[in-house]
């Protein structure tokens, strides 16, 4: 057999035989969800997906290399605090402070993948101006330029989507320069 015909047997066994699996890496990213009741921020809900927080904080407690559920919940406050500090919310009045609740934090999925769901809940300063309102997003963009956030904004039955970078960091969500998609 000709090295040409052995090649030309072997292509179509391949496509035959059906499509191989591809692995490949999925590019980093997190979900934000903000509700609006009015003018006023009532949630404020993140997934990140494990892979992605263990880039950020040392979760795996003993080092051998299995995150467990305990491991997870004895880093819930080291977790709230890089999420208050990597996430920013404010108005016409000030800095927002993004409060946590019991059970702020739930194992999910995203894209397949283990996650964390977490939900903050923002208190925004009273603002003579409620038509102002801009989130800021830091986190994960030092340890990968790639990463994206995309930011689902509920106002009023309607709804707004954002794309963070690195290069976008900040969006106006209420005002008059507001964007969306």
């Amino acid at each position: 057999m000709t090295r040409l015909s052995f090649f030309f047997t072997i292509g179509l066994l391949l496509l035959w035989a059906g499509p191989l699996p591809v692995y490949g890496h999925s590019q980093s990213s997190s979900r934000l969800h903000l509700d609006i009741v009015e003018t006023e921020p009532k949630t404020l809900t993140l997934r990140m997906t494990l892979l992605d927080l263990v880039h950020l904080i040392a979760l795996d407690g003993n080092g051998d290399g299995k995150l467990t559920r305990g491991e997870i919940t004895a880093s819930e406050p080291r977790i709230l605090s890089l999420l208050q500090k990597g996430i920013a919310l404010r108005n016409g009045g000030g800095d927002c402070v993004l409060e946590t609740r019991e059970d702020a934090i739930l194992l999910t999925t995203l894209e397949e993948a283990p996650a964390l769901r977490v939900v903050l809940h923002p208190l925004c300063p009273t603002a003579a101006n409620t038509a102002s309102l801009h989130l800021g997003y830091e986190l994960l963009f030092n340890q990968d330029p790639t990463h994206r956030a995309l930011l689902t904004v509920s106002m009023n039955e309607q709804k707004a989507h954002f794309l963070l970078t690195s290069d976008q960091r900040e969006v106006t969500l209420m005002g008059s320069n507001a964007e969306g998609s």
